[in-house]
Order: C-alpha cells, then sequence, then structure tokens
C-alpha cells in the first residue's frame, strides 16, 4: 500500500494483537502514548531485486513481526539509476520528515551519504546501518544518534580458499567497476592482498568492451582474478560475458559478492541477512529505551563458501566440498 508520498508503509503482522503489545512497550518503556504505534523508517540503498539487499530487508522484517509498528520504507535505486539518486534522497528525507519516525534504519553507503549524514546525522531521531562499506569514518559515525554494523567483505579469507586449490598464485588482477567507492577501497584491501602475498594489477573498467578486453588480458598475464563487481559497467551483456568467460577462463577467478558467483569459480561470501537481523535486534532495543551510544559499531562475522560447478571444471579447480554450488 502506498501513502501519500508514494512509499510503501508496511506493518509487519505477526500474532501480537495491539493490546499484547502496548503490554509489551508498556513493560518496555517503549511507547510515550498509548494511542500511537512506533514508526520506523527503512531506507535502502538500492532497488528491489538486488539479492543481497532483498536479503537484508526480509530480515528486517521477520526480526520485526509480530510487533506492531509503521514501517515505512524508501528505495534509492542507487545502481538502477545512480543519476536520480540525490534526488531520490532529497524526496526520501522529505517524506521521513513528514513521517516522524521514532527510529530510522538505513542499508548501504549511499543511503548514509546521501540521507542519515546530510539530514539525520545529529538527530533527534535515532539512526541503525548497517551494509557500510569497511569503515565508517567518512560519515563521522558512531555518535549519540547513530551506530550500526560495518561489512568487511571476507577477502583474506577467500584469497586462503583460493590457495588451497591454487597454491602457487603470485598475480593478482582486480577486475572491477569504475567508481568512486571501488576506487577508494583499495586503501582497505591493498594491504590484505600484499599480506597474503600477492602484487596486484587493477582493471577498473568503465563499459562492456572495456571489461572483456580487461578479462581476456588477466587471463593470459595473471596467476588469479578477483572478480568485485560489475552493476556499473555500462552496456553489460548478460549472455555474451558468460560466453566470454566461459571461452577466456585459464586462471580461477574469485568473488566476495554472492551475485557474483555466476561469473567466477569459487568465493567466500558474506551472510547478508547478518545485517538485516542486527538490525531489528537493535531496533527492538532502542523503541525499548536504550540509546544508539550504548550500541557498540558492529562488524559483520558471517560468510559460507560458493562455487560455480561448470567454471571450475573448465580450469580445472578442485571446490571444497562445503561449497554451495551455482552450477
Amino acid at each position: 500500500m502506498k501513502n501519500s508520498h508514494g512509499i510503501s508503509a508496511l506493518a509487519p503482522t505477526g500474532p501480537r494483537t495491539r493490546r499484547q503489545w502496548l503490554g509489551l512497550a508498556a513493560a518496555l518503556g517503549i511507547a510515550s502514548c498509548r494511542h500511537e504505534k512506533p514508526r520506523v523508517v527503512y531506507v535502502n540503498s538500492y532497488a528491489p531485486g538486488y539479492a543481497p539487499a532483498d536479503a537484508i530487508a526480509k530480515a528486517v522484517r521477520d526480526g520485526l513481526t509480530g510487533i506492531d509498528l509503521e514501517l515505512q520504507t524508501h528505495d534509492l535505486g542507487a545502481l538502477r539509476d545512480p543519476a536520480a539518486l540525490p534526488r531520490n534522497a532529497d524526496r526520501a528525507a522529505v517524506a521521513i520528515r513528514a513521517f516522524r519516525p521514532n527510529l530510522s534504519l538505513a542499508f548501504g553507503d549511499e543511503a548514509m551519504r546521501h540521507v542519515v549524514v546530510p539530514y539525520f546525522r545529529a538527530g533527534p531521531t535515532p539512526v541503525l546501518f548497517c551494509g557500510v562499506d569497511w569503515s565508517a569514518d567518512a560519515y563521522e559515525v558512531p555518535n549519540k544518534f547513530v551506530t550500526g554494523m560495518l561489512e568487511t567483505p571476507p577477502v583474506e579469507e577467500t584469497i586462503a580458499l583460493v590457495k588451497t586449490g591454487a597454491p602457487a598464485i603470485k598475480r593478482l588482477f582486480v577486475l572491477a567497476e569504475d567508481t568512486p567507492r571501488e576506487r577508494a577501497n583499495r586503501r582497505f584491501l591493498d594491504p590484505i592482498y600484499w599480506k597474503s602475498g600477492l602484487s596486484t594489477t587493477y582493471g577498473l573498467v568503465s563499459d562492456f568492451e572495456h571489461w572483456k578486453r580487461a578479462f581476456g588480458w588477466a587471463n593470459r598475464n595473471a596467476d588469479v582474478i578477483f572478480f568485485i563487481a560489475k552493476a556499473a559497467i555500462r552496456n553489460w551483456e548478460e549472455e555474451q560475458a558468460l560466453k566470454h568467460i566461459r571461452e577466456h577462463i585459464r586462471v580461477p577467478v574469485f568473488c566476495c559478492d554472492r551475485s557474483m558467483i555466476r561469473y567466477c569459480v569459487v568465493g567466500r561470501v558474506p551472510v547478508a541477512a547478518e545485517g538485516g537481523e542486527w538490525l531489528a535486534a537493535q531496533a527492538i532495543r532502542i523503541l525499548g529505551g536504550t540509546k544508539p551510544e550504548a550500541i557498540p559499531l558492529a562488524r559483520n562475522t558471517q560468510s559460507r563458501i560458493v562455487g560455480n560447478a561448470d567454471l571450475a571444471a573448465r580450469i580445472p579447480f578442485p571446490l571444497p566440498p562445503e561449497a554451495t554450488l551455482s552450477a
């Protein structure tokens, strides 16, 4: 159901009646007015259909099931239409202020950069975030109003995993979309590569033709490829990309994003729902009276191994028996 701002306003449903919720709220000190439901906003950096974001949103809703509250959601569509991101963020901020939430939840760096920091970092509404890559220092949080969970891809663990099947790797080619985020992440990633004993060459590409050339070159000149992301690569041709990979793959290609395993041989990927589960659990605490400053900055810890049987067979590369196979 859409509200007057065209934003989805969804209330988690569950076994508790309103009377039961009011009793719980009174016990926890949640509601200052017995006639109002708590209002919670969820700001998603992306759009429905992006698997990690969908998993986070589902975990938030599942974690809040049974609590009688109003949950308003805003999807910023950062990957689908980057040019519209500032406009979408401004509209979301206007709608959030009109909604007057008791708590705001945010997923991803774009939600932090374009909504939380300019409009809500200084309060008075508490904010919880997840899905912020590596560090929140650039956003000058946590503070008395804002705290959250950082996301650190298990890159070092994945390199160790690749070395179990290809112990001689030395030359790493880093293949990713050419975006400010990927350029900024080098300061976190380079020390991991060097610690793992790998020399690095970067291929940050802007369009599909550039990606094809970079992928071919890397398979002739590197020992291993880290394919980080492709969502912002212009003119991406899915079927052509898969065909190109099958024809040119010569070395292990790994990833740390579940959505990338169809292009890679193996990966260790975060459990996306972890951030949403954390958001829901901390939201209940804050609605119960806990201050954000009492909740320390957290970091994701859960990951699992994924593998692509078709591409692994073409090198060949021995997939671990515990890998979840995509093909």
